[in-house]
């Protein structure tokens, strides 16, 4: 049988239908009404008339009693965010060894399941190297990225260091900063602070077998 066509929306509808589109897609969750208010600068309940329309006309469903329980009744949205997951794009390459350049071009996506994602935003890397191999980390993965700037001492992170990039464990101890490998036959990266940027922190890896 074909799809039943659902009545035309409104513009304003349609406008708060592709904001709630993107929002999944950038956040691997749902938003609640009021951010969706906030992104309108309209009142939370004017945002709950939109919503419960598009519900209406069949463009949402919302199967639970829960803030985030939104839902996209749409085609390419259920394709690319099954079973709760988060689409993540795959920006570039890193280096699991010496600093390479920045990454910059498109490479694909990899669906994770949302919750890893804690609600942040992400970015995916296609590893190049064996630095990390004693992390599990092996040259070809793919790591996900959460974007975030504040680390702590340990965790595997995506550093900048003067425009270079490289994935390492950053160690913060006794006044000195240092990116770790994860292979002994390799040395630490003595960093400045004041030249290092962390752009986000390892919350997954996937291996194409």
């Amino acid at each position: 049988m074909g799809r039943t066509l659902s009545p035309e929306l409104t513009a304003r509808q349609a406008e708060v239908l592709d904001w709630i589109k993107r929002f999944i897609r950038e956040q691997g969750i749902p938003p609640t009404t009021r951010e969706i208010a906030e992104g309108f600068g309209m009142a939370p309940p004017s945002a709950t008339d939109v919503i419960r329309s598009l519900i209406r006309k069949g463009r949402l469903r919302k199967p639970e009693r829960s803030r985030r329980s939104l839902r996209v009744v749409d085609a390419d949205i259920e394709e690319e965010e099954p079973c709760g997951c988060a689409t993540v794009s795959i920006v570039g390459q890193i280096a699991a060894g010496l600093p390479i350049e920045a990454f910059e071009q498109e490479m694909g996506v990899i669906h994770i399941d949302r919750h890893i994602l804690r609600g942040g935003e992400a970015f995916a890397l296609k590893v190049v190297g064996d630095s990390m191999i004693d992390a599990g980390i092996q040259s070809g993965d793919v790591v996900v990225i959460r974007k975030q700037e504040t680390t702590v001492s340990g965790d595997i992170v995506v550093a900048m260091v003067n425009g270079a990039a490289t994935l390492k464990r950053l160690l913060v101890a006794k006044g000195k900063t240092e990116l770790l490998p994860a292979n002994r036959a390799m040395q630490p990266i003595s960093v400045n602070p004041d030249e290092l940027v962390v752009q986000g922190k390892l919350v997954y890896i996937s291996r194409v077998m």
